[in-house]
């Protein structure tokens, strides 16, 4: 068995330490209020008090963070999991934009904007499928909302994909600012078996299946309308 690290070793004691001391810090002040002939009781509780408490919070500090952080670009880092889903759909996406000679870009979903990169799963990200567009484009800036485009995301939780069309958030504010429309895409065990298709990687969806469902889709409607003014 791997021996831990001097540090692993340090911080868990540096916390009993802090915490012992607390504690005799209690005792002591305790004592110290009962006896018949006090000291200066107060300094010595506050500062046993101060070095357990940093003894506590370098402790603390060592820990390590949550799964996710910052990359160098901005961008958020998921779990393992989640970057293959992410990559998954990626190469999905990618397909039917290929095929289509159109764009393809990422960003976070608006009502998450003012959350920290670092702490947004999978579910906060959504993909633009772009007909004016060609390629890879830059992944959205906070402003990006102007253009024409299929907008899909995914509902890991509930292991569906939604995809949004026909939207149209143009023009004069009126009723049609109050109406967004959504195809639901959730694999079923029972759908792949009858066409005989499997899962590549346990939990994903086969290969191509998410592909062929977006390009159905994209003959089947129009793309979202969207403009600020």
């Amino acid at each position: 068995m791997k021996s831990p690290a001097p540090h692993e070793r340090t911080h868990p004691f540096l916390a009993g330490v802090g915490l012992g001391l607390m504690l005799a810090a209690v005792a002591f002040g305790t004592a110290e209020v009962f006896s018949p002939q006090p000291k200066h009781t107060a300094v010595w509780v506050a500062f046993m008090v101060a070095v357990g408490v940093g003894c506590v919070l370098t402790y603390v500090g060592s820990q390590p963070k949550r799964a996710g952080g910052l990359t160098k670009t901005g961008r958020s880092t998921v779990d393992t999991e989640e970057q293959g889903w992410m990559a998954h759909i990626d190469r999905e996406v990618r397909a039917v934009c290929e095929a289509q000679g159109w764009g393809h870009q990422i960003r976070r979903k608006w009502s998450v904007r003012e959350e920290p990169v670092s702490e947004s799963p999978i579910d906060h990200y959504e993909w633009k499928l772009i007909p004016d567009a060609h390629g890879r484009l830059p992944d959205a800036s906070a402003g990006d909302f102007d253009g024409v485009y299929y907008v899909l995301w995914f509902d890991k939780p509930n292991g569906r994909f939604v995809f949004q069309h026909d939207t149209e958030h143009v023009g004069i504010m009126g009723p049609h600012w109050e109406v967004e429309t959504y195809t639901e895409i959730r694999p079923t065990e029972k759908a792949l078996a009858y066409r005989g298709e499997h899962r590549a990687t346990p939990g994903h969806p086969p290969v191509g299946w998410l592909r062929d469902h977006l390009q159905r889709l994209i003959t089947s409607f129009r793309p979202n309308r969207f403009s600020r003014t």
